[in-house]
C-alpha cells in the first residue's frame, strides 16, 4: 500500500533545487519529513514551508515522480 502524504515543494537557494516537505501523522513537533535528490529523507523546521519560495510544476515535476516511485501517493498542496 502506498503512503498518502500532503507535500509543499519549495526552492532551496539560488541553485533551484526543490525540497518536498510534508507532516507524517505522527509528527507532533515542529519538524516534518523532507526529501531532496541530494541527502533523500530527512526531517526538516516547519517554518522552511513558510520560508522557503513555492517551486513550479516544472520544477518539483522530477521529484514528484522520484517520491511516486519509492511509493508515496502524493498530493500537492
Amino acid at each position: 500500500m502506498q503512503n498518502a502524504i500532503n507535500v509543499s515543494f519549495r526552492l532551496i537557494g539560488t541553485d533551484g533545487e526543490v525540497i518536498a516537505l510534508w507532516r507524517e501523522p505522527e509528527q507532533t513537533s515542529k519538524m516534518v519529513s523532507s526529501y531532496m535528490h541530494t541527502g533523500q529523507h530527512s526531517e526538516a523546521h516547519e517554518s522552511l514551508i513558510g520560508d522557503l519560495l513555492p517551486a513550479s510544476e516544472s520544477q518539483y515535476t522530477g521529484l514528484l515522480r522520484e517520491l511516486e516511485s519509492i511509493g508515496y501517493r502524493v498530493t500537492v498542496i
